[in-house]
């Protein structure tokens, strides 16, 4: 594999990534917080980094490819499920001995080290390959998902989309469709849009690479990002050809998948009236030299032989639909079959007329 390609997007050199892939090994819980675990935490962080700046850079994804050939990543998900242990067991005790630590560095420390690993994680669980090497730990991991939901959703699409590859589609259907029912978890998150919420003046915000903020109009005109994730699930989901084995939709759960249905077109209808207001503006001929142009490619496309050629008959009278020969003089996109035929079509005629004859002068 080539080095990197670009060392100012680096968080690592080659050498430097080796290492710290082959010293990777689970951590032991009594062991969080000492310094050989600092230490590890910091490459952790640094793999992280590197593997983010490789995609997101569209460079050679060398951080990846080194994690996969060394048959690292169940560490990874060993190390998110011990984390995930000492933050719901032990964190909440030492809050209980220390309520108001001068010191809290060493905590968030401790929790983003469970950021930094899931990050990694859903970097390298992109790809097949990466999903094919957590086999053996992939049930663990989409316990580990279920658990953390509203934050993990990437991670369950890549599972889901990916189930077959591993070989163990079986015992991954049975715990998304029976132990889990993921489905109506993730149908309950998109009626309670979790993301959104009211502050204490009544404006809106939604929830961002960790904080909560006010959406711009832009914002809203688009999908959530925690949105977007959960309808491509559902959507990976339900489509899966293993449902209607593993999965019975009872009334309860096709209740709940009408209402997000419901969700679903209201938010489309929403998108609608956005999408006709910017392109109001394209369609209002308002007499311009481009609105001119415009009128004029298009009566020359509707009025041209090719376009009379491909109508059975050829031209047709307006007002009758007998063989017409003569047109409109002054839009020319009109036919009729004699004067008389034209001037009781005028009235209904003369509108548009008016408008094309204005355009194309």
């Amino acid at each position: 594999m080539g080095d990197i390609k670009d060392p100012q997007l680096s968080a690592l050199n080659v050498g430097e990534l080796d290492l710290y892939v082959d010293s990777m090994e689970p951590s032991r819980i009594d062991c969080i917080g000492n310094q050989g675990w600092v230490d590890w935490h910091i490459r952790l962080q640094k793999l992280n980094q590197q593997a983010v700046l490789e995609a997101s850079s569209m460079m050679e994804e060398r951080t990846k490819e080194t994690l996969i050939s060394s048959g690292k990543l169940p560490v990874l998900v060993y190390e998110a499920i011990c984390i995930q242990v000492w933050r719901t067991k032990i964190y909440p005790q030492i809050i209980k001995l220390e309520p108001a630590p001068e010191n809290t560095f060493g905590v968030y420390m401790v929790l983003y080290h469970e950021a930094a690993t899931v990050g990694l994680l859903e970097t390298v669980l992109f790809h097949e390959d990466g999903a094919q090497c957590i086999s053996e730990v992939v049930i663990d991991l989409l316990n580990y998902a279920v658990d953390q939901l509203t934050v993990l959703l990437a991670l369950i699409n890549y599972i889901a989309e990916h189930m077959e590859v591993g070989g163990a589609g079986a015992s991954i259907s049975t715990n998304l469709y029976k132990t889990h029912d993921v489905p109506s978890l993730l149908t309950h998150l998109l009626l309670h849009e979790p993301w959104m919420r009211r502050n204490e003046k009544g404006e809106l915000q939604t929830f961002n690479y960790g904080r909560w903020s006010k959406p711009s109009a832009e914002d809203l005109s688009q999908l959530h990002r925690t949105e977007a994730q959960l309808w491509l699930c559902v959507r990976q989901l339900l489509l899966e050809p293993r449902l209607s084995h593993y999965y019975t939709i009872d009334e309860c759960r096709r209740n709940a998948f009408c209402r997000i249905k419901d969700a679903y077109l209201k938010q489309v209808h929403k998108r609608t009236k956005t999408l006709a207001k910017s392109q109001l503006e394209l369609f209002h001929m308002d007499g311009s030299e481009e609105s001119r142009n415009m009128a004029k490619k298009l009566l020359e496309s509707y009025t041209s032989d090719a376009a009379l050629a491909l109508d059975s008959g050829g031209a047709k009278c307006a007002k009758c639909g007998d063989k017409a020969s003569k047109k409109c003089s002054r839009c020319k996109t009109e036919w009729y079959c004699g004067r008389e035929c034209q001037v009781q079509q005028w009235p209904k005629h003369k509108e548009i007329c008016d408008q094309f004859s204005k355009l194309c002068v």
